[in-house]
């Protein structure tokens, strides 16, 4: 009985350990040189932080006007959803995880209802790149609570830059985003703002599409991205290949199709 008991007790502490673990912190820095939104990782060699959990690494830093974003990932999988669903980067001035302002960038090759399948990622790298440059050229505003999405080229809105890239098996994520947009209808001051919020989240894909998929014919892959960045990531299959590797199974295909949903909290630098 006492040992039942001591069982009992310890999953209880087990339980409320993880319920109150903590969410992800960042380190964020200030600017110390100029930052090109050009979809070059360049200049974040030194402040990127790799997130292993999702394969990906990110980076955070701001100066007195503006919050600069990049992601980078040389994971086969991510690189697919990133590229053909799109992310949206969420922010939560209150530093939790509510969606009060999003921006959707990129909007992805499906949106923009170019031809797309994950196996053609492998088959054919520089044509789907060639399809994702061309998906570039807008983006939406979301807001959890507002049905109004809207959507934007991307030079419409004053301050606000982007840029995305898929070279080489590397997809490099960048974005400025001023610190105070009427036009985005928010305000982040550094010296009044404790934490914030940040998420990064790929839409579910439609179980049409899944089906269409489905419907076409398999082909043979090489192994997924691994470095850095993404390091461990294997390609379709889940075991690493060169090409000629493993053909893409229903459980490969799910694991570029699943949803990401990463969040965090950062600190602005104050100038």
């Amino acid at each position: 009985m006492n040992r039942l008991k001591n069982t009992l007790l310890g999953c209880v502490l087990l339980l409320t350990l993880v319920s109150c673990k903590s969410a992800l912190t960042l380190n964020s820095g200030a600017v110390d040189q100029q930052i090109a939104i050009d979809g070059s990782e360049v200049e974040w060699l030194n402040d990127l932080q790799p997130i292993a959990e999702e394969n990906f690494a990110i980076g955070i830093l701001n100066d007195d006007e503006n919050l600069y974003v990049s992601l980078v990932t040389a994971d086969v999988r991510v690189r697919s959803k990133i590229m053909a669903l799109g992310m949206t980067l969420w922010l939560d001035p209150s530093g939790g995880s509510e969606k009060s302002l999003g921006i959707r960038f990129p909007l992805g090759i499906i949106d923009a209802g170019l031809p797309f399948d994950p196996f053609t990622m492998l088959e054919q790298p520089e044509f789907v790149e060639q399809l994702f440059n061309e998906s570039l050229t807008e983006l939406e505003i979301v807001r959890e609570r507002d049905e109004d999405t809207k959507r934007w080229l991307r030079s419409e809105i004053p301050g606000l830059e982007l840029a995305a890239s898929s070279k080489q098996g590397t997809l490099v994520y960048e974005m400025k985003i001023p610190l105070d947009n009427e036009e985005l209808g928010y305000s982040l001051d550094a010296a009044n703002v404790q934490q914030i919020g940040i998420g990064l989240e790929t839409p579910r894909f439609q179980r049409e599409e899944m089906e269409r998929l489905r419907e076409q014919p398999s082909a043979s892959s090489q192994g997924g991205g691994y470095g850095q960045y993404g390091a461990g990531g294997s390609g379709f299959g889940g075991s690493q290949a060169d090409v000629g590797g493993p053909i893409p199974t229903d459980r490969s295909l799910l694991e570029v199709t699943s949803p990401t949903k990463f969040w965090a909290t950062f600190s602005l630098v104050a100038p």
